[in-house]
């Protein structure tokens, strides 16, 4: 008869004349940390089982989350937490039967001993039989029988992880090489001589690696508007600038002297997203980071280049940086000065320049007309927008 078939009937063994009871041991775990990765745990189980598999099944279940809970540093944090996926994998797997298995028919003081696959103690060999004796169990249902305790234990471990949200990314393997026979003496394991065979035959041992991951965000529906916006927007250019001549408002020669100072520096935002800082300082005669430009009183910009990522956002955002609404894939440029010196912030309007990922000019001029500012002021001003950012702006 084929295995697969045995495994599908209902398997017992015929009862057995108690000598001297062994007592079946409580399940053992041993839990960790992974020392490479934070984000990871560790498990080794092993759980006796006897005649009551349910039960033997269920407290072992209990021992490996019970274990995880309270002896890890993240386990208990990571089922807490909302945000947090938690996945889990059976790296190792055995499941076992003690040799003793009789053939239908059987007298009760019969002949059941089976070859056991393993020895009791791995470094010990098999015990062999008596002179002129031989096996006279049923080896192909005491093998199905081991393979049978492991497929079903899976089943239940697995379904209980599921209940506690617990992803399983990889099942064992469970058959012949993992479902094996163990030299009990020839005995079902509470009759077995523990000083000769301390480990029991029937049992279930895995070792698990357990991973914490983030959820990832939700998807939001996104609008025609806001994919046309976002196509123009990946790769746009955002040049903030000040021109040391009239289009930036200064004139030498009825002036004198204009922006001369280095309290320059701002956050620019397209609506909730932070895409650079602007450097416009200009005391120094040198060029300074994040800006091109030289000379003390000199023109300086500093450019940007808004990746997808940022693209995405941008586009997906329904308010600008000051919280106000905004139609659906239309885009606000905002700044906020950044306090360097007890000078306060430079309070010039710059001259923006926007161009998209298409290499289409947008804007390129002061942007007045929305607000400016006392010297330093930090609060956010929005200097251009709503605006839809594949098309030309004239306001």
């Amino acid at each position: 008869m084929k295995l697969l078939n045995i495994l599908s009937e209902n398997i017992t063994t015929p009862p057995t004349i108690l000598v001297e009871e062994v007592v079946k041991k409580p399940p053992q775990v041993r839990v960790g940390d992974n020392k490479k990765h934070s984000n990871k745990v560790w498990a080794y189980a092993k759980g006796e089982f006897d005649e009551d598999n349910t039960t033997s099944t269920q407290d072992l279940i209990n021992a490996i989350y019970t274990t995880l809970t309270n002896n890890t540093t993240h386990f208990e944090k990571w089922m807490k937490d909302p945000n947090i996926d938690v996945s889990l994998q059976a790296t190792q797997f055995k499941s076992g039967a003690s040799n003793h298995y009789c053939k239908k028919g059987t007298p009760p003081d019969g002949n059941c001993i089976v070859k056991p696959d393993k020895p009791n103690v791995s470094k010990n060999p098999i015990t062999p039989l008596p002179t002129g004796q031989e096996y006279g169990g049923d080896a192909q249902r005491n093998k199905a029988l081991a393979i049978k305790r492991g497929i079903n234990f899976w089943k239940a471990f697995k379904k209980a992880s599921i209940e506690k949200n617990i992803k399983i990314v990889k099942d064992p393997t469970i058959d012949e090489t993992a479902g094996m026979i163990y030299d009990t003496g020839g005995k079902i394991d509470k009759e077995r001589i523990e000083k000769k065979y301390p480990n029991p035959g029937q049992f279930v041992w895995l070792q698990l690696s357990l991973e914490a991951t983030k959820k990832p965000k939700k998807q939001e529906a996104v609008s025609k508007e806001q994919i046309q916006s976002r196509n123009c927007v990946t790769g746009m250019k955002v040049s903030v600038v000040y021109y040391a001549d009239k289009r930036s408002g200064c004139d030498r020669a009825v002036q004198g002297s204009c922006h001369v100072c280095n309290d320059a520096k701002f956050k620019v935002y397209l609506n909730e997203t932070f895409i650079g800082t602007a450097n416009l300082n200009n005391l120094q005669k040198e060029t300074q980071e994040g800006q091109t430009g030289s000379g003390s009183g000199g023109s300086r910009k500093s450019t940007f280049l808004v990746s997808e990522e940022r693209a995405r956002e941008i586009t997906q955002s329904k308010v600008d940086k000051k919280g106000n609404q905004i139609p659906a894939g239309s885009v606000v440029l905002a700044i906020k000065g950044i306090n360097q010196t007890s000078e306060g912030v430079h309070a010039d309007v710059p001259w923006i320049i926007l161009t998209t990922g298409q290499g289409k000019v947008i804007y390129n001029q002061l942007a007045r007309g929305k607000e400016t500012w006392g010297r330093g002021n930090i609060d956010i001003h929005n200097l251009i927008g709503p605006f839809n950012p594949c098309k030309k702006i004239t306001t």
